[in-house]
């Protein structure tokens, strides 16, 4: 059903908390994915918004349930969401703007409006976290190479190391961690300096595979010719067709619309020096259905499978 020229194997209609590789976008032309990313990577770091910020929030949360499951983005929340807290405290602190006081500790104020900014920030830099390791699991190494491989060498290749960086930097933390437990019998009394000290050490011999295999990457590359000014081919072919063009305008469309809205809503909300009222608008729709792109997608393959 899905065609040759794209991928050897298409996305299956199950439920959530499938792998990566049963993502919707595997049917289409990777410029879609790549597209899309850089779209939603733009929004989250441009508009900041409480709502905006909040439906990309949502969005990138619920497709990172889809990919991975929730066991794992729950681990991940664990960690981020106490980010968006210390981030939502400190910045009163650093920037003490508002009109709202809440809180006086001598000369210091804190501001509920320093409070919003700061949770808005937060948010939106997990959400940035959150698309980017969406992004990873979605778009692999070949594809992100098939797309800009020909047109942009250098930066495909060093996007496409970072993607990898990412999972193997955890991966080989991970094997180090284990290796040093199996020493832990004989640390069962060690003293909070000497924990201090172990951790440490996994840091320095993390870092020293990490640039020793850095170097033996680039020895490989300059021994197999790299050189950026070559013109290369790709493994797969991908070639665009009218399921593609169709996906593509309907984000295009997408994206043109959100532009105005995303315009709207910074030019009538501000923080400082009081908020104003937030009100419904009909615009958040459409923000809201480019967060849930993927959905509409992985949708439209599930109707496909059931025809």
């Amino acid at each position: 059903m899905v065609s040759t020229s794209n991928e050897n194997t298409g996305p299956t209609p199950l439920g959530i908390g499938l792998p990566s590789s049963t993502s919707a976008f595997n049917a289409f032309h990777p410029a879609l994915a790549v597209a899309y990313f850089a779209i939603v990577l733009i929004f989250c770091m441009a508009v900041l918004h409480p709502v905006l910020t909040g439906l990309s929030f949502a969005g990138a949360l619920a497709y990172h349930v889809f990919l991975v499951g929730w066991r794992r983005t729950l681990r991940t929340l664990a960690w981020q969401l106490p980010l968006v807290a210390l981030i939502a405290i400190l910045n009163p602190i650093f920037s003490a703007a508002g009109a709202t006081e809440i809180a006086r500790f001598g000369v210091m104020r804190i501001y509920l409006e320093s409070i919003c900014y700061g949770a808005c920030m937060g948010f939106m830099f997990v959400s940035v976290m959150l698309w980017f390791s969406n992004a990873s699991s979605v778009l692999t190494a070949d594809k992100v190479m098939s797309v800009m491989g020909n047109t942009l060498p250098t930066i495909s290749l060093m996007v496409s190391m970072t993607m990898r960086l990412v999972p193997k930097f955890v991966l080989r933390g991970n094997q180090v961690n284990v290796a040093q437990e199996c020493c832990a019998p004989a640390q069962e009394g060690a003293t909070r300096r000497q924990r201090l000290a172990e951790r440490a050490r996994q840091i320095t011999v993390l870092m020293s595979w990490s640039m020793e295999d850095s170097l033996e990457t680039a020895d490989a590359m300059r021994a197999r010719g790299w050189n950026p000014k070559t013109k290369r081919s790709t493994y797969l072919t991908h070639r665009m067709h009218r399921r593609d063009w169709v996906a593509s305008i309907v984000l295009a469309l997408l994206v043109a619309s959100c532009i105005l809205v995303a315009w709207h809503a910074r030019s009538t909300f501000w923080f400082y020096p009081t908020m104003n009222p937030i009100t419904p608008e009909p615009g958040y729709l459409l923000f809201a259905l480019l967060m849930a792109f993927p959905f509409l997608l992985e949708g439209e393959e599930w109707a496909r499978w059931r025809r």
